[in-house]
């Protein structure tokens, strides 16, 4: 049994799964990145085995990139390095300004690139943000005759979808099979037809023939949403030619899948005037020249994967059992028991009291006891 995109799958689904396989005599083999977006449940199951066995294998080539550059500069997003962001900025792949221009800027590179015929995706991690990209795209599609808005229906977040318009499926349903695939959580569609009972007919993006499907009307009310903006969780297995990333804050995990989809280019949009837009205005601590270097540096010192718990118990054991810890507890035990000692030897060196009370007070007065010690 293969289980792709296993970072994704959570630790109880795991757990079920592979007894099942074990009480059928099968073998579980798990298929994914550790490094990329992990499950919204108790997870970090498939890191941690990862991590814990010698034998995982791994790819030694990345053959999704057109340039060779990307290959390198993309593991270096993977791992954390602050200098893969310079390969983006050297082959002019970042951008910086406001908020509002940010979202701008990415909609229109993502409009021209629709227009030149290129599979393109907008990518951003704020929900408000993506629900107002695909609002926005789908009018202009429709100003431009590319979407037949006459009949439409209508989908659970408000919005809605006619004859052209890109939509993506929010729930597996092995029932509903396009091309001997089956509908998936995540596959991006563009829609044939509308009918009157509100059932939808897509064809699955990228295919021409036999990838058609009917979408009952109730799936389509409860599960469908437009396309053509997608939050990096949704965009994760996602592979197109271009991908658009509005990126104002997101742990690394979320840039690395963003900053991953395109073949050709992917290109990052990073405010500098808001990086986090569910706080509005300044906040203490911000730098006045934020750039958007110094904004991905800092999204990749971001580690938002979740440890597994027994990662976790190990962790919070080395932290509080470690040689660095019990040394720094002893240093601090050293320093409270023999304060006295010090405050009389210093007493007795010939200085006024005054002095003494200006040298004990001192914030200097600990490394002094420390060196004395």
């Amino acid at each position: 049994m293969i289980i792709d995109e296993a970072s994704l799958a959570g630790t109880m689904p795991l757990d079920r799964v592979t007894a099942l396989a074990l009480d059928a005599g099968a073998k579980v083999l798990m298929v994914g990145d550790y490094a990329q977006l992990q499950s919204v449940d108790a997870g970090g199951a498939f890191s941690l085995l990862v991590h814990d066995r010698a034998d995982a294998p791994e790819l030694v080539d990345v053959h999704r990139f057109v340039h060779e550059w990307e290959k390198t500069a993309c593991l270096g997003l993977r791992q954390g390095h602050p200098d893969s962001i310079d390969f983006y900025a050297t082959h002019d792949r970042l951008r910086d300004g406001s908020t509002e221009a940010m979202a701008d800027a990415a909609y229109v590179a993502w409009r021209a690139d629709i227009r030149s015929g290129r599979s393109t995706v907008l990518i951003s991690d704020s929900n408000e943000a993506v629900a107002a990209l695909n609002v926005r795209a789908r009018t202009e599609l429709i100003l431009e005759g590319r979407v037949d808005a006459l009949h439409e229906v209508a989908l659970h977040d408000g919005t809605r979808a006619a004859v052209g318009d890109t939509v993506i499926t929010r729930r597996n349903d092995r029932r509903l099979y396009a091309s001997r695939r089956w509908v998936r959580n995540g596959d991006r569609w563009t829609v044939n037809g509308v009918h009157r009972n509100g059932s939808v007919e897509v064809r699955r993006q990228g295919r021409r023939w036999g990838s058609t499907v009917l979408l009952p009307a109730a799936y389509v009310a409860e599960h469908v949403e437009l396309g053509y903006a997608v939050t990096s969780h949704r965009a994760q297995g996602i592979t197109t030619d271009t991908a658009h990333v509005v990126a104002p804050s997101m742990p690394r995990e979320n840039l690395y899948v963003a900053m991953t989809r395109g073949r050709e280019a992917n290109i990052a949009y990073v405010p500098v005037d808001r990086p986090d837009v569910a706080h509005v205005g300044p906040r203490p601590g911000d730098a006045a020249d934020v750039t958007a270097r110094s904004i991905l540096c800092g999204i990749l010192q971001h580690v938002g994967a979740e440890l597994s718990a027994h990662e976790t118990l190990a962790a919070e054991q080395d932290a509080w059992g470690s040689v660095a810890q019990l040394a720094a507890e002893y240093e601090t035990l050293a320093a409270a028991a023999q304060h006295a000692r010090w405050a009389a030897l210093v007493r007795a060196s010939g200085l006024s009291p005054s002095q003494v009370l200006d040298v004990v007070n001192s914030d200097a007065f600990g490394p002094l006891t420390a060196e004395l010690r």
